[in-house]
């Protein structure tokens, strides 16, 4: 109970690191800069996200998002943040609140001039707020409302305070989102929903029925022309492997055969040929393209993000328990010291105890 959850973690080129220390919705969230032994406080920063590219940043202020040449580089486009209302039916009796305007997690694309964010009350694609558009928000999930559910149902919907009256806001359960390493795909899905892949504008192009009970986290292949789509029920789960192009707009399952048929996945990263996901046990698993086990790390804790270095000598994994870890690559064989069948050797550990480090 004394560890604090850490994630997301951003590797930047130099080997230090960029983390969020506490969950999105605690009071007490900061975002941390890490090199070596020394931690330095980013006060400023309420939302980070990097691009598929890893040369763009976005940044929230709480205020809005501006998109970054480098970390830390030129202002390339400012961003308003959305409200939580937008796009909904009448049928859906949701407010504007400051839930709205929470950034759980932005992706910045690579020319900085589009946004994706996500927080409780939907997944948007924002646009520059100078550029003319009719909404510089767009809603991209949910797009789709029934009279009967699930988005009118109470436990998709939350009172908070606004200007001292009570409102009702969207509130979803594991809702995720993910886009695609050539941005001409973006996936989204939420625990009442399906899997569901979207092309760069929100327009949908297939759903796809979950192998377990709630759609719960997605990824790109490293080529994009697979989507890995994990759902869950308690602490186990399945990913099926979905082909990008080839699948029809209603899927059967012989269209997405298994990746995995054990882990609840909360995070992962993709290398050239080969995905790794993190775990609600605390492993990290290494599995290929094609579905082949390849590896698997302990780290202690269920897994909260999973960065890496672009050549993939260096892993950095986060924890819900409040663990940060280095991992590099070693051609001497596996660590003795690890319960691990990889290749990668423990360098540094992070521990963020709640009030101290």
């Amino acid at each position: 109970q004394a560890g604090q959850f850490v994630g997301p973690v951003f590797v930047l080129d130099d080997d230090r690191v960029v983390a969020r220390i506490g969950a999105a919705h605690d009071d007490d969230a900061r975002w941390v800069l890490l090199h070596g032994i020394e931690h330095t406080p980013l006060p400023a920063i309420q939302g980070l996200g990097r691009s598929p590219d890893r040369r763009c940043f976005a940044q929230c202020d709480g205020l809005h998002i501006t998109t970054h040449h480098g970390w830390n580089g030129p202002v390339i486009a400012q961003f308003a943040l959305p409200r939580g209302n937008e796009g909904l039916p009448p049928q859906v009796q949701a407010s504007a609140g400051p839930l709205g305007q929470r950034c759980d997690e932005i992706i910045p694309f690579n020319d900085g001039l589009r946004v994706l964010l996500r927080n409780p009350t939907g997944v948007y694609l924002l646009h520059p707020a100078n550029r003319g558009d009719d909404s510089p928000v767009q809603r991209l999930h949910p797009q789709t409302f029934e009279e009967d559910g699930p988005y009118t149902w109470p436990k998709n919907q939350m009172d908070e305070k606004v200007d001292g009256e009570t409102v009702t806001v969207l509130a979803l359960d594991m809702l995720h989102m993910a886009l695609s390493p050539d941005e001409r795909h973006i996936a989204v899905g939420d625990q009442d929903n399906s899997h569901i892949l979207l092309d760069a504008h929100g327009a949908v192009v297939a759903e796809h029925e979950p192998l377990s009970s709630y759609p719960h986290h997605a990824v790109f292949s490293h080529d994009g022309t697979r989507l890995f789509a994990n759902s869950c029920h308690l602490y186990w789960g399945s990913t099926c492997s979905i082909p990008i192009g080839a699948a029809p707009q209603k899927a059967t399952d012989e269209d997405t055969p298994p990746l995995d048929e054990r882990c609840r996945v909360y995070a992962s990263v993709t290398l050239p040929g080969l995905v790794i996901l993190g775990d609600a046990d605390g492993y990290l698993h290494a599995i290929s393209d094609e579905g082949q086990a390849l590896w698997r790390h302990h780290i202690g804790s269920t897994i909260s993000a999973i960065d890496a270095s672009p050549d993939g000598e260096t892993l950095w994994a986060a924890s819900y328990g409040g663990y940060l870890v280095r991992l590099q690559r070693s051609e001497a064989g596996m660590d003795p010291y690890s319960i691990s069948t990889s290749l990668y050797v423990e360098t540094r550990r992070w521990i963020f105890w709640r009030d101290e480090v």
